[in-house]
């Protein structure tokens, strides 16, 4: 089948389709018609009949994409299963998303961290539609970095775009990215800082025979942290160290200090810890106990059958419209007992500054049980996975998190700068805008 795009050549929007044309090795397949009109959204029509064949840049890009008959091109553009699948409707829907375009440095930020660990944005083997769209969207951005940002806060974003620019020549418009070059490290200095080095090392073991307890422990932390390319000045002061320290001080007459434990290893305190799912309020009544609490049984697409949620919306929803509700649950809270009713989850709503109470809302088609998503903190691989089966209290891992939830002025969803994302597009709240979500 061959077609026709239309665009405007002179819209941001036509260089996503125009990526995707050539990733897809289509260009025999489908002529580009510049239609000047830049409010007009990029377009496929059918060359034989005139038919419209899809219209707007991520339905485009999509359908050129289907137009490879060789499944393997069209499983790399597309995604080779549905996890990657899914992850390319999502960026899809990010980088398509208006807020996502008002705010770029902020989503700069978000694509900068999901890209610190891979070569695409959605897919393994290759550069998917999300990559062409993406692109797109970050250019202008980008052709306007300073150097140093181009090899420091963005290098990884910059590093992924000059991979493009070099699959795709001739279409994305030229970034020019300054060279770099490995320097590496010195080699260690032999002879007299050898020698001062092990002789430092031979005083701080008979000081570690010689200490007790915690300063044993203390001994033992200069060494473990020095480095094989310490210079004669730097093996030296060890040396001198170490005869400080077998007189019982720290070099100043007083007591050594205990050294501080290291910081607790592990995966950062973020959203990335935090299971948020889709769901449906399947039943609800009134807590027999307490006039302002409802007792809702609601449909995550789990094994065991609806969760129950207790929770405190007496005032703000009657009954009726609490039924049937789609719903945005955190899944990884400790289950807790509200006046004797144990409550297995939260339901995520934001409230306005005049106390106005509203749900944070999947978008529709968005299935029961699927995973609330935070593109650069979380992806449909789960990385790094959330806590489970739920968050240790003592940690707080909730109470840091949480107060980094809002709605934006256009009543977005957001962590931080990066939006509540599902396979459908972000989550967001009725009319309520810059409202906190608990």
């Amino acid at each position: 089948m061959s077609a026709v795009l239309t665009l405007s050549l002179a819209s941001p929007p036509a260089l996503a389709p125009l990526l995707v044309r050539q990733l897809a090795d289509v260009s025999a397949l489908v002529a580009v018609v510049d239609t000047s009109d830049e409010a007009a959204p990029p377009a496929l029509y059918a060359r034989s009949t005139g038919d419209l064949i899809a219209s707007g840049e991520a339905p485009v890009c999509k359908a050129m994409a289907r137009m490879r008959i060789l499944p393997d091109v069209q499983k790399q553009l597309l995604g080779a299963d549905e996890a990657e699948e899914a992850s390319v409707d999502q960026w899809l829907s990010l980088c398509c998303e208006p807020p996502a375009m008002n705010a770029q440095p902020a989503f700069a930020n978000a694509v900068e961290a999901h890209l610190q660990t891979r070569t695409f944005v959605a897919t393994r083997a290759g550069p998917s539609v999300a990559d062409a769209v993406l692109a797109a969207r970050v250019y202008a951005l980008v052709a306007k970095m300073k150097n140093g940002d181009k090899v420091g806060k963005f290098a990884s974003l910059c590093r992924w775009f000059g991979h493009m620019q070099a699959l795709v020549p001739g279409v994305l418009p030229e970034v020019a990215f300054p060279e770099t070059s490995f320097v590496p490290p010195a080699a260690p200095e032999t002879g007299a800082a050898d020698a001062a080095a092990q002789q430092g090392a031979k005083g701080g073991a008979a000081a570690d025979k010689k200490a007790k307890g915690g300063d044993e422990k203390s001994a033992a932390a200069p060494a473990s942290s020095s480095s094989s390319s310490d210079t004669a000045g730097g093996a030296k002061k060890a040396a001198k160290a170490e005869k400080k320290k077998e007189k019982g001080g720290g070099g100043d007459g007083k007591p050594a200090a205990a050294p501080a434990k290291a910081a607790a290893s592990g995966p950062p305190i973020d959203v990335s810890r935090v299971m948020i799912k889709v769901g449906t309020i399947t039943e609800v009544g009134k807590h027999p106990d307490a006039d302002a609490l409802y007792v809702e049984k609601i449909d995550l697409g789990e094994e065991g059958g609806p969760r129950t949620v207790v929770s405190g919306l007496v005032k703000h929803y009657p009954v009726e419209e609490m039924q049937n509700r789609r719903v945005l649950v955190v899944c990884n809270l400790k289950p807790a007992k509200m006046r004797g009713v144990e409550s297995q989850g939260m339901v995520l709503c934001g409230t306005g500054e005049d106390g106005k109470v509203e749900f944070i809302e999947p978008p529709e088609g968005v299935p029961n049980g699927e995973r609330v998503l935070f593109p650069g903190y979380t992806d449909v691989d789960g990385v790094p996975e959330p806590e489970s089966p739920f968050m240790p209290p003592k940690k707080k891992m909730w109470e840091a998190v949480q107060p980094d939830f809002a709605t934006d002025g256009a009543c977005v969803a957001k962590y931080k700068d990066v939006a509540f994302t599902t396979s459908k597009g972000p989550c967001k709240s009725k009319t309520v805008t810059n409202a906190g979500i608990k």
